[in-house]
Formats: C-alpha cells, sequence, structure tokens
C-alpha cells in the first residue's frame, strides 16, 4: 500500500490508527459484532462515497500534522546541534 502512494509504512501505521480512534474505520472481527446492520451503509455507494470523502479529509489534516511534527523535529535537531557547536567552541582546547 505505501509504495502505490508513495507513502512511508509508519505514516500508513499512523494515519490508520488514528482512523481507527476517530471510529473512521473498525479493527476487529465484524461477523461476530451483533450490530452489523448499523454497518450495513459501508456497503452502498452513497455510504462507500461519503466515508472515502471523509476518510479523505482526515487524511490529509493527518499528513499535514506528521509534516508539521518532522519540521519541528528537525528544527530542534538543528538548534540542538548549533547549540552543542557553541558550546564545544567555548571549551579550551586539551
Amino acid at each position: 500500500m505505501g509504495r502505490e502512494v508513495n507513502i512511508s509504512v509508519s505514516s500508513i501505521n499512523l494515519c490508520l490508527k488514528a482512523l481507527v480512534e476517530k471510529g473512521r474505520n473498525k479493527m476487529g472481527n465484524f461477523s461476530n459484532n451483533p450490530y452489523k446492520l448499523s454497518y450495513a451503509y459501508l456497503f452502498t455507494p452513497t455510504g462507500l462515497a461519503e466515508k472515502a470523502v471523509l476518510t479523505q479529509r482526515f487524511l490529509r489534516r493527518k499528513m499535514a500534522d506528521y509534516e508539521k511534527l518532522r519540521e519541528e523535529i528537525a528544527a530542534l535537531q538543528q538548534q540542538n546541534a548549533q547549540a552543542h557547536d557553541a558550546l564545544r567552541s567555548t571549551q579550551p582546547n586539551e
């Protein structure tokens, strides 16, 4: 799946877990669920289309959050490296 959409496996896992938490996707054994009729709309063309649109919006938001977090981590790593270099330059050579 990741290769098809050019997304890392960890990103896909993050999004899938978030979808499950949000209630967009279900995990588990559907055949043992006593409330199957409440999920019936998922199999209608309209229900499936609606679900796809909602999931697409949700994934876009999650991927944007993921990219922001990656940028923040990179910036913090750069700040840390600069602080480390500055500290090293102030220490006397032994």
